[in-house]
């Protein structure tokens, strides 16, 4: 047995370990001082998105429309959003996804914020996660009941040929856990597992839910089909196929993409996008780590966080997270004040921060926002990104309270999903 080398980790267990994620922007266009109902919705989002103890991906981020220098700090979707609005009344709320995806527009009000961040059918893709699960599809029924119960069967019929090693997948090279000598008893690894969760558009408690999903394209709102997603690491969905493109070869396709060894490459190069949610990620991680012991990305490899010291989650007591406006190592200058400016736009999060404390521009997107799209599932592949390697670790921005991402993230390559067999 050996300590695993880079790359060897699967994708969805370096998913867990590393990959943070992006946070959804709830701007609210106010006029002057806020109103009790807006700080009641800025107060629960900053709850569930910053102070509890198992947070959502989520921010507030006021906007007062009388003053021209808010606006022109917003990112160019959200000010076009406003513009196009023929009655600028306020209050009003956008919410957009960590790719520019807009999934509301109108009025929140503070109860409205547990059913954003949280549901009944989250809950327990967490909980299939948590259990070892390497990845979890959520079906969406479509208008068709018996297309949906066809899709379904494929979808069953997949993962139990997986589960049971008919269908195989990449296992890594057995591992040292205890740092000592090859040990010739140690069992052999689990086979992959994957769940399956059904929901449906109509379920009032998942509408939240369900608008995120369909927000991955833009023509799966009209859609009357059913849909499949792979949901994997920290809630990262992948929009796989729908209608008669739910077969096995496209689910095997997904499969192999998250259960495939590494390569590096950053996070937002991946395909798919994070979703919103509320859930203990760490300890899923931790049950990881436990389970497979040393490997790329785990804390039991690099004892917590020493691989990317700087990179680790700052403390209640940090005085990095006390002031995310702190001295940094970036180059250039932020607009109006003396602070730096990012290198690059490589987090909606700390820029989302500054705008809301007035101090910077939003007028750019981090690469996750312009990333690639989901219809093909298809990953930058390495060669590709070696045209364009990541700025060196001395050279990446000091970390604030929500900057969590690792600078050094992998990817398997995948190809382009095959369209459905003739009479399928």
């Amino acid at each position: 047995m050996r300590t695993a080398s880079a790359c060897d980790t699967p994708v969805y267990r370096y998913a867990m370990y590393r990959w943070q994620p992006g946070p959804y922007e709830v701007y609210h266009f106010h006029r002057e001082k806020l109103d009790s109902a807006a700080e009641g919705v800025r107060g629960r989002i900053g709850q569930v998105g910053e102070k509890d103890e198992v947070r959502a991906n989520v921010m507030f981020l006021p906007v007062d429309v009388a003053k021209e220098a808010d606006l022109k700090r917003l990112p160019p979707d959200v000010k076009e959003a406003w513009e196009k609005r023929e009655e600028k009344s306020v209050p009003h709320y956008l919410i957009s996804s960590p790719r520019a995806r807009h999934l509301f527009q109108g009025l929140l009000d503070e109860k409205e914020i547990a059913a954003l961040v949280d549901s009944p059918a989250r809950q327990q893709l967490g909980k299939l996660l948590q259990e070892g699960k390497a990845g979890v599809y959520v079906l969406i029924p479509g208008a068709d009941e018996k297309a949906t119960g066809e899709a379904e069967q494929v979808v069953r019929g997949v993962l139990s040929d997986v589960a049971s090693g008919k269908i195989m997948t990449y296992t890594p090279p057995a591992m040292d856990r205890s740092g000592g000598q090859e040990d010739e008893g140690e069992p052999a690894a689990p086979r992959t597992e994957l769940g399956l969760l059904k929901v449906s558009r109509e379920d009032a408690a998942e509408q939240w839910f369900v608008k995120t999903l369909l927000s991955l394209e833009p023509d799966l709102v009209d859609s009357k089909e059913p849909l499949l997603f792979l949901i994997f690491g920290r809630g990262r969905a992948l929009f796989s196929c729908l209608g008669k493109g739910i077969y096995a070869d496209n689910l095997i396709q997904d499969i192999d993409y998250i259960t495939g060894a590494c390569s590096c490459m950053v996070k937002e190069q991946n395909p798919g996008m994070d979703i919103l949610m509320r859930y203990d990620w760490d300890a899923v991680a931790e049950s990881l780590m436990r389970k497979f012991g040393a490997e790329e990305g785990s804390g039991y490899m690099y004892g917590g966080d020493t691989l990317f010291p700087e990179l680790a989650m700052p403390g209640k007591d940090d005085p990095v997270a006390a002031d995310p406006q702190g001295e940094s190592t970036e180059t250039g200058s932020v607009p109006g004040t003396d602070k730096p400016a990012p290198a690059d736009a490589s987090s909606t999060a700390d820029t989302a921060i500054a705008v809301a404390q007035g101090a910077t521009d939003l007028s750019t997107r981090p690469a996750d926002a312009a990333g690639q799209g989901a219809e093909t599932g298809a990953a930058t592949s390495p060669a590709e990104a070696a045209e364009t390697p990541p700025a060196p670790d001395s050279a990446a921005p000091a970390p604030t309270a929500r900057d969590q991402s690792d600078p050094v993230e992998q990817v398997a390559t995948v190809s382009p999903k095959a369209t459905a067999p003739a009479g399928a």
